[in-house]
């Protein structure tokens, strides 16, 4: 969802409106400041992000998946720097048994180690549902778009409604991403 503030007041666009408003400030030869919620618009249009958090102002050079990919390599790295360190557990006595030795540490680490593959499985599946949805409703936004699909009324709501699960899908799994 787009809205435009004119005159104090906000205007939702409808898809075409959007696509015309997209367009233009993709032409427009001058800077424009745009705040938005919209990702899909973000990414076609951002040359520069500009993220304001915690009472800071953060330039990004390049567009939205720039930021993202700084955003969530800053996120990792976080979670990286605050998470609790190992203490080495305490080496037990050796065993009485000849030729039998024990590692205490062996079972903490790999359990560490399957996290973190876990971890990184989940968030390759994440980003490539997103890819996924991003591509459906891009394609959603086009036949939208298009005035023909609304002389089918049934056909129009089913696009619209379709749109809008993948759209609050899309938020699902970005917030999901941001957890991980």
């Amino acid at each position: 969802r787009v809205d435009v503030i004119t005159e104090n007041r906000f205007t939702h666009l409808d898809l075409a409106s959007k696509e015309v408003l997209e367009e233009a400030l993709a032409q427009y030869p001058g800077a424009v400041l745009v705040v938005t919620h919209d990702r899909s618009l973000m990414a076609r249009i951002a040359t520069r992000v500009i993220e304001m958090r915690e009472a800071r102002v953060i330039p990004y050079p390049g567009g939205y998946d720039d930021y993202e990919s700084a955003r969530l390599s800053r996120e990792r790295d976080s979670a990286v720097a605050s998470s609790p360190k190992a203490v080495p557990a305490p080496r037990p006595a050796p065993s009485s048994s000849p030729g039998r030795s024990v590692d205490a540490t062996s079972g903490p680490r790999r359990r560490s180690r399957s996290e973190s593959a876990r971890k990184q499985r989940e968030l390759e599946r994440v980003e490539s549902e997103i890819q996924e949805r991003e591509a459906r409703f891009r394609q959603l936004e086009a036949e939208l778009a298009d005035p023909a699909i609304y002389r089918d009324g049934a056909k129009a709501r089913e696009r619209l409604a379709e749109y809008e699960r993948v759209r609050e899908e899309m938020e699902s799994l970005w917030q999901r991403l941001a957890e991980l």
